[in-house]
């Protein structure tokens, strides 16, 4: 697998959830841990980060 590196050193006021479309799905991952480092291990996929300041 290819490791993809989505979000480094973000926390929950730079973006609330981030969406990507891989083979005609759309997946909606909400963040639910620290926000330090958040990694996907997956094939090519197109990122969308969603500023969401709370």
């Amino acid at each position: 697998m290819k490791e993809i590196i989505v979000a480094e050193n973000l926390t929950k006021e730079y973006f609330k959830s981030f969406k990507y479309k891989k083979e005609g799905l759309t997946k909606e991952v909400t963040v639910a841990l620290d926000g330090i480092s958040f990694k996907i291990y997956d094939g090519e996929f197109i990122l969308v980060l969603e500023n969401q300041l709370l």
